[in-house]
């Protein structure tokens, strides 16, 4: 550099080491992008059931139909090749019988009988149970029904 500041003719190298460090971070900022946005999802091995009166958890593994009481009726609960839908329930739209569960995190929750349905990982509910930081505890849900 000269006494004005100016650069005189000197030019920029990249090392191979350089470009090693843009792959790594271009990497590295890729799987976070992806990973942030990815879905619970995954194949989900238990069927968690939430009534007003008690929770029950089923094995997907397991096809079978369990029937409930909900505050409005009976409710009906089928799980076949690994996916749950509601086969029967006594509410006015019936819109919880619109959509079949087939992911870890799905959930589905019929109102009028106060029910609550989610898929997860763990015997327990874990992270993927509504009452704890799913997106049914923060208020988003796929489906409701009025």
């Amino acid at each position: 550099m000269n006494e004005k500041g100016k650069n005189d003719g000197a030019v920029l190298r990249i090392k191979p080491a350089d470009i090693l460090i843009l792959i790594v971070l271009l990497s590295v900022s890729a799987y976070l992008v992806f990973a942030a946005f990815e879905k619970d999802g995954g194949r989900p091995e238990y069927m968690n059931i939430r009534t007003a009166d008690s929770v029950y958890i089923y094995p997907l593994s397991k096809d079978s139909q369990y029937e409930f009481a909900g505050k409005r009726g009976a409710f009906v609960v089928e799980c076949e090749n690994r996916a749950v839908r509601v086969v029967h329930a006594d509410c006015p739209e019936g819109i919880c019988m619109r959509k079949s569960l087939s992911e870890a995190g799905d959930s589905i929750v019929c109102l009028p009988n106060m029910v609550t349905i989610w898929l997860s990982h763990g015997a327990n509910g874990g992270a993927d149970s509504p009452a704890s930081n799913s997106d049914a505890a923060d208020g988003i849900v796929d489906d409701v029904a009025y």
